[in-house]
């Protein structure tokens, strides 16, 4: 809990600091830069390291399957080994999918409501539990 505190304050502070860089809003406001620079380098940041350990896991478990072939370990074992990642693979990238679209149907409803405010949150809140709520019937089903 520590290092969570700890990453959250140390990535925050340039924020604090009151850059001088401006974004311009369609309505005449002005947004520091490090509200949207800062979310989409860590965003991006997110994305490149989950890839890079998707692709070490992958590997690694190509690795292990074929150890296993090779020790001649009994075809029901590996038929299980290989069997959930799969089904686990398809429905987390549904959930990606879905969830991802959400956010993008909530930046444009956004968008086209302006001026952004509290009701923007609303509805990027919406939206995003619309999304869950998609996942969730897609499991039951």
């Amino acid at each position: 809990m520590k290092k969570i505190l700890s990453i959250f304050i140390v990535t925050l502070s340039p924020i604090l600091l009151y850059g001088q860089d401006y974004y311009r809003l369609p309505d005449n406001r002005y947004v520091s830069q490090q509200f949207v620079t800062l979310p989409a380098t860590l965003i991006a940041l997110y994305l490149v390291i989950n890839f890079i350990l998707k692709l070490i896991k992958t590997n690694l478990d190509h690795r292990l399957k074929s150890k296993m072939l090779e020790k001649g370990v009994p075809e029901k074992v590996v038929e299980q080994f290989l069997q959930p990642g799969h089904k686990d693979d398809r429905t987390h990238a549904f959930k990606w999918f879905l969830l991802l679209t959400g956010i993008g149907a909530g930046l444009s409803i956004v968008y086209y409501s302006l001026p952004i405010g509290v009701h923007s949150m609303a509805i990027m809140a919406f939206c995003i539990a619309l999304s869950y709520l998609a996942y969730f019937l897609y499991l039951k089903k």
